[in-house]
C-alpha cells in the first residue's frame, strides 16, 4: 500500500493539477488519488479487482487498455504504483502511453540494482533530461523504501510542473 506522505512528496515537487486527463492504472485502494484530489488534481481510477474502489476496472498491463484511454479522453499523466513484480512491463507502457509524464511509485531497488537493460533504459531517459527521481520517501508498511520515477516527455514538461 503507498502511504499518503509518499504521494505527499510527489505533490510537493510537481503541480500535477496542471493536467487534465490523470490516470492511476493500479489504483487499489485509492490512496494516491485521494491525495492527488486534496492538492486540486482530478484522477480517473482503474483497479482489475472488481470490488476495488475504482472507476474503471481494466487490466492494466493490456496494451488494448491504453489504448482505449488515449482514444476516449487521451492521457496527460499516469500516477501509480503498480504490482512491484510488474514495473518491467507497466513501467514503459505507462511512459509510452502518455502524453506528459508518467509518475511511477517502486522500490528503490528497482532503480538502483537494475540489471544492465533495464539501467540503460534509465540512463537513456536520464541523459535526454527526462528522469527525474524523488528519493527519501518515508519507510513504507513493510519496512522497504520507495521512490518515485518521474518520467517526462520533454524537459519543458518537468519545468511546466516543478513547484520549484
Amino acid at each position: 500500500v503507498t502511504m499518503p506522505k509518499e504521494v505527499l512528496r510527489l505533490v510537493r515537487e510537481y503541480d500535477l493539477s496542471l493536467l487534465d486527463k490523470v490516470y492511476d492504472p493500479w489504483s487499489g485502494t485509492g490512496v494516491i488519488s485521494k491525495v492527488l484530489m486534496e492538492y486540486g488534481c482530478s484522477v480517473i481510477t482503474n483497479d482489475i479487482h472488481p470490488s476495488a474502489p475504482a472507476v474503471l476496472h481494466k487490466d492494466a498491463i493490456q496494451l488494448q487498455t491504453y489504448q482505449q484511454w488515449q482514444a476516449d479522453t487521451g492521457i496527460d499523466a499516469i500516477v501509480t504504483s503498480p504490482h512491484f513484480a510488474l514495473l518491467d512491463i507497466a513501467l514503459p507502457m505507462a511512459v509510452r502511453m502518455v502524453k506528459v509524464a508518467a509518475f511511477i511509485h517502486c522500490p528503490a531497488a528497482y532503480y538502483t540494482d537494475a540489471p544492465d537493460p533495464r539501467w540503460n533504459y534509465f540512463e537513456q531517459l536520464r541523459a535526454q533530461g527526462l528522469l527525474h527521481i524523488l528519493w527519501h520517501l518515508p519507510h513504507g508498511p513493510q519496512g522497504r523504501r520507495c521512490i518515485w520515477m518521474c518520467i517526462f516527455r520533454s524537459p519543458a514538461d518537468q519545468q511546466k510542473l516543478a513547484r520549484h
